[in-house]
């Protein structure tokens, strides 16, 4: 990182080489999407602890944007159908977030709003998912399975945004 007149060259190199980019974490419901977004924040937060964050949204779910330098990252975990995602269309993260990290349902309005967000807004999109094992079993034992799952989705993720900061 070199200082050039108090500007962070660094961050500005990213920012004109930077492809906009949406990562949404796509999958059925109640299989720990938002759980593994929010998840995704707290190591951004940690991993970068010059992070500036401002909260839009947090009850439960979340909606943020976390600015890293000149960088701004925008994050919203609520992609149900009538939700956040569907009714806003990532309104407050365009254009001024060069990455979006969401969630969305597999198929229907919020896997359509996050295309067309990407598409008529030039930003790349990634879908990803968590990893999920096969047993529906409610046990405690599975509960904490997933869990552990999320986090190991959510270091992914992170990895995937440091890539994209690193011109991927």
């Amino acid at each position: 990182m070199v200082d050039f007149y108090g500007i962070n060259v660094r961050f500005m190199l990213e920012i004109e080489t930077m492809n906009k980019t949406i990562i949404c974490n796509r999958g059925i419901s109640e299989k720990g999407k938002s759980a593994s977004i929010k998840r995704t924040r707290q190591l951004i937060l940690d991993a970068f602890p010059e992070a500036v964050e401002r909260v839009f949204v947090s009850n439960g779910d979340i909606k943020v944007i976390i600015t890293i330098g000149d960088i701004r990252i925008g994050i919203e975990s609520e992609g149900d159908p009538d939700s956040r995602l569907t009714r806003e269309r990532l309104s407050d993260f365009i254009p001024e977030c060069q990455i979006i990290l969401c969630t969305s349902r597999t198929k229907g309005e919020p896997f359509e709003v996050v295309r067309e967000a990407a598409r008529t807004n030039g930003y790349r999109l990634f879908w990803v998912a968590n990893h999920r094992n096969n047993n529906q079993s409610k046990s405690d034992e599975n509960k904490q399975l997933n869990r552990e799952l999320n986090q190991l989705s959510a270091e992914s993720f992170l990895r995937l945004f440091q890539a994209i900061m690193q011109g991927l």
